[in-house]
């Protein structure tokens, strides 16, 4: 008897990282002196009724940009999807754009989307509610952040986070083009404050017209 082979196809990932104390902290400090007549509003394709609000970032946008395109790099390291990409004719180094940061209010949420760019990203600042009062019973999707996906046979594929306090602080960084969506949370009156942006090729000429 021939011995049986097994072979798994291989996809792209996800990547979670803790954000350093110092930068995080700093964050957070920009956060709690927010006052929205000092920011620009960002209007995205989203925008509208119960919608999160969305405000360009001001401060640290150096120092996180810095460290965001240092974690893009660990994701290429892992799941080599820009080598993979062949529609340049020269390797290209990434950009961060200006982030921003989501004020979503009780039964807001964002709806299935993807972003310009090669890769995006959510760091979760501030989680109000208790992770165990939201997902229960038949609201197993309260207050997740959900990606979707195909398999090799082209099925819908899903992969749900549970975001709970214990997330403050974690950034995950996807493709830019994977999409995902955020629910609604209802147990709290509070806001969930989250950053998100995106990373571009850094191209220094125009190739096509």
């Amino acid at each position: 008897m021939k011995e049986m082979r097994i072979s798994y196809l291989s996809n792209f990932g996800l990547i979670q990282d803790k954000v350093p104390t110092k930068l995080f902290s700093n964050i957070k400090k920009e956060i709690l002196q927010f006052k929205p007549k000092n920011y620009t509003e960002m209007i995205s394709g989203l925008s509208g009724n119960n919608i999160p609000k969305h405000y360009w970032m001001r401060n640290n946008i150096k120092e996180w940009k810095q460290y965001i395109l240092n974690l893009s790099g660990e994701y290429e390291k892992h799941f080599k999807y820009l080598k993979g990409k062949t529609f340049l004719n020269k390797s290209a180094a990434c950009i961060a754009d200006t982030p921003w940061f989501n004020f979503q209010q009780k039964h807001e949420f964002i709806p299935v989307h993807n972003h310009e760019g090669v890769y995006s990203y959510v760091l979760w600042i501030k989680i109000p509610y208790d992770i165990d009062k939201e997902c229960v019973g038949k609201n197993a999707y309260a207050s997740c952040f959900e990606l979707f996906y195909t398999s090799i046979t082209g099925d819908l594929k899903n992969y749900k986070i549970k975001v709970s306090k214990n997330d403050e602080g974690t950034v995950t960084l996807f493709p830019a083009s994977l999409s995902h969506c955020v629910y609604p949370f209802s147990s709290v009156n509070g806001v969930r404050i989250s950053l998100s942006g995106n990373i571009f090729l850094n191209s220094q000429e125009v190739i096509c017209n």
